[in-house]
């Protein structure tokens, strides 16, 4: 039995836990090369969304550069920040270096890709 790469097997809907983290994130977009992939989880605290963007390429994930964040509330935000990583123009923060990527468990959204929803 082939086992297929975490980066081809996960589509938007899935839900990917951390070994850092308790509760998972949802991914929220996929760049099309399937390198980048931004996930959130609701901070109800804040009454927003904790982000974090994986790069498949470095096997790391962290935060963006920009200062402020570009923003990851909504599907268009985070369909802008992917073209911008995709394209170069954005890249993880080097205040805040990404950590090492330890990706615990994976709950894979099959429907999207039946639909054929995904890039």
């Amino acid at each position: 039995m082939t086992e297929i790469p975490l980066c081809e097997s996960l589509t938007v809907g899935s839900r990917v836990w951390f070994e850092e983290e308790r509760l998972p994130y949802t991914v929220k977009g996929i760049t099309s090369d399937r390198r980048w992939v931004v996930c959130t989880k609701p901070f109800a605290a804040q009454r927003t969304v904790l982000y974090t963007i994986i790069d498949f390429d470095r096997d790391v994930r962290g935060v963006d550069d920009r200062v402020l964040g570009y923003g990851y509330e909504t599907d268009e935000d985070c369909a802008m920040s992917l073209a911008l990583f995709e394209e170069g123009v954005a890249a993880h923060s080097r205040r805040h270096p990404p950590i090492p990527l330890k990706i615990r468990k994976t709950e894979v959204y099959f429907a999207a890709a039946l639909q054929g929803d995904q890039p």
